[in-house]
């Protein structure tokens, strides 16, 4: 009897005592994905949406550890810093898989490039689907009309 209230003791302090250490031992998974992400997609907030989705549908917690070109969002992922990289594929990501830094690169996305103008379509390009086509006519027809290049860094009108 007195040996099983021994082994019970025991059974029980090392309960008490390993429990604690066992919880330390393991350290919580917190749930957050680092990311970088290529400016444009912040600056037309669009990430904003994509994030808040994926966060309200997972309980993830997106933080962007960096947004801007693509050699800064390059050398993010060199370092370790981020979980998620989104940016335009080319040389670049496909070096990054190449050298390690990722895997399963995959296209979830794409850039449309649109032709607007005012309602009254006063070169009459509406409905065009070729592009070059499209600015000729705008050309030849000397409609007014404002090219715009836009960057986080400038503004060309």
């Amino acid at each position: 009897m007195l040996r099983q209230t021994r082994r019970s003791l025991l059974l029980l302090a090392m309960l008490i005592f390993l429990t604690p250490l066992q919880s330390i031992a393991q350290p919580t998974q917190e749930k957050i994905v680092r990311v970088a992400v290529i400016g444009g997609m912040v600056y037309a907030d669009l990430w904003r949406e994509i994030a808040q989705r994926f966060e309200e549908k997972t309980g993830y917690e997106v933080q962007v550890v960096i947004s801007g070109e693509r050699p800064e969002l390059k050398e993010a992922i060199e370092l370790g810093n981020v979980d998620l990289l989104t940016m335009h594929s080319g040389d670049i990501t496909t070096d990054l898989v190449a050298d390690g830094h990722g895997v399963n690169m995959r296209p979830w996305t794409r850039n449309d490039l649109v032709i607007w103008g005012p309602s009254s379509d006063p070169a009459g390009i509406r409905g065009m689907t070729d592009g070059a086509a499209a600015l000729a006519k705008i050309a030849n027809t000397q409609s007014v009309h404002s090219p715009l290049i836009e960057t986080h860094q400038f503004r060309v009108f």
